[in-house]
């Protein structure tokens, strides 16, 4: 059944340069060759984004760019809504913004509407459309971390740089305090995302279930993200006189893999040191300058962005991947142990997956155990090439990309099919 489909995606996402970034693309791909699909982007005010490189992925879609609201404009509508959103969906409030939703959902007949994240999902209103929103998580829980944890100081991750200059200024300054607001805001959003939209979509199936169990409601699924590689190269195990090639991936503008990398380069490495382990350490993807100065020297290296890793991730021999907080499956343990990478994680960046510490994967709780493990994994090649294979198996078999599309499908069809009545209010334009 081919039907007119509007994605609203909340950010630019070529080259997916992280996780939400590489679930939009993955959605889409998803919806390639299945449906009549316009795609609205929103990005920053001078955020230079390159259309053609879209379309040459996707010609067949429609691809609408929308700034982001100055913060004047996007703070009037948050006051005259009346309600107590959070900062991230006013963000996006714009009336030209609602206008263009409702022209693209007018003109193309669009019956269904796919909103990237709640912070979209307030921008439109239609008796004739279905609405689907995607999660990665739970935000409530991971502001939750945060605010215990201390490591709020930067809370807009990735959109500070789509923000006025002195907005973000603000919000760092107040950081604690936005995210106590912001986490009680999203908690109310989440709870009520059941009943405003047809069907609410995670990542997690352990998220996913979490959910119902807070609502009772029964549209709430799990798509979780997904791998192409089928046949991961064989793992060169390190000789002994050649250094150990770690790596950690991510977009380290963002808190949680912030946090993950001060804690390898703070904690895991001088325990590596102290075990006489030689090693040198590869921080893949985009960083902060001032993390990058203040931590750089020999045996670290920062990459920054690679739109082609493959050739780097070819040589890395282990993946140091410490995660704190978050439920959401994390895209990095996936594509490592896709790609056959021994991989050390914590508990919490094993959440979401049916592994087994000493199977797939290293599970530790500290980073004396990290170090021990890496340790282990450079001197035993019989238990380095056996984790190889299995991990590459398990993330084939259980993220496989052809499954996962039929399993998004099928719950976009459910609903097109029988749609779950809406029984909150959606803000948007009267209708």
């Amino acid at each position: 059944m081919n039907v007119p489909i509007l994605y609203i995606a909340s950010r630019p996402f070529l080259p997916a340069s992280g996780g939400r970034e590489n679930m939009i693309f993955q959605s889409l791909q998803f919806l390639e060759n299945q449906h009549d699909v316009s795609v609205v982007i929103f990005k920053g005010k001078d955020e230079v984004v390159d259309l053609a490189r879209y379309y040459a992925r996707f010609p067949a879609f429609r691809f609408h760019l929308i700034d982001l609201p100055t913060a004047r404009k996007w703070i009037v509508e948050w006051i005259f809504t009346g309600r107590p959103l959070p900062l991230q969906v006013a963000m996006y409030l714009s009336r030209s913004g609602k206008r263009l939703i409702r022209s693209i959902i007018n003109e193309r007949k669009c019956k269904l509407v796919i909103a990237d994240m709640l912070r979209t999902s307030m921008l439109f209103q239609s008796k004739n459309c279905i609405s689907v929103v995607e999660l990665d998580d739970l935000l409530s829980v991971r502001y939750l971390h945060n605010i215990r944890a201390s490591v709020g100081n930067r809370p807009l991750g990735t959109y500070e740089g789509r923000m006025p200059p002195f907005a973000a200024k603000v919000v760092n300054r107040f950081s604690t305090t936005v995210l106590k607001y912001e986490r009680w805001a999203i908690s109310r959003m989440e709870r009520k995302s059941a009943t405003r939209h047809n069907a609410v979509v995670f990542v997690s199936h352990a998220e996913a279930a979490l959910f119902k169990q807070m609502t009772g409601a029964d549209n709430v699924y799990a798509v979780p993200p997904t791998t192409k590689i089928h046949k991961a190269p064989d793992r060169l195990f390190p000789s002994p006189t050649e250094k150990i090639n770690l790596m950690f991936f991510g977009n380290m503008h963002t808190t949680a893999n912030r946090e993950a990398l001060r804690y390898v380069l703070e904690s895991v490495l001088p325990a590596l040191t102290h075990h006489g382990v030689d090693y040198r350490f590869h921080a893949i993807g985009r960083c902060p300058p001032e993390i990058v100065a203040r931590y750089q020297r020999a045996d670290v290296v920062f990459t920054g962005f690679l739109e082609d890793p493959d050739d780097v991730f070819d040589t890395m021999h282990i993946h140091l991947a410490p995660m704190f907080g978050g439920t959401g499956i994390k895209t990095k343990v996936l594509e490592s142990l896709a790609r056959g990478i021994p991989t050390i994680t914590t508990p919490d960046g094993a959440i979401g997956m049916s592994v087994e510490s000493g199977r797939e994967l290293f599970i530790c709780s500290d980073a004396n155990e990290i170090a021990l493990r890496c340790v282990e994994l450079a001197r035993d090649e019989n238990l380095y090439k056996l984790l190889s294979k299995t991990s590459a198996r398990f993330a084939s078999e259980q993220f496989n990309f052809d499954i996962n599309r039929n399993r998004y499908l099928d719950i976009l069809n459910t609903c097109l099919a029988d749609p779950v009545a809406k029984t909150a209010p959606v803000l948007g334009v009267t209708q």
